[in-house]
């Protein structure tokens, strides 16, 4: 397998994990499985905001987001 092929696989697998802690989880913080200039940014480019939301949100939330961006 080449490089580019190895990463692909693995930003789907964080994707998969992050839909399954969604939804056994709903409703814990993102700040789990995100850095926090990670969950400010997701934030910021699905609602094209300026501002950083002032705490983490929930992880229902987060992959909602990430379904915007995608």
């Amino acid at each position: 397998m080449d490089k580019i092929t190895m990463l692909i696989y693995i930003i789907v697998a964080k994707i998969m994990y992050i839909t399954y802690l969604a939804r056994v989880s709903p409703d814990i913080s993102c700040a789990v499985i995100f850095e926090e200039n990670e969950w400010k940014i997701l934030y910021r480019a699905a609602n094209h905001k300026m501002e950083d939301p002032k705490e983490p949100y929930i992880m229902k939330e987060a992959v909602d987001y990430l379904g915007r961006l995608g």
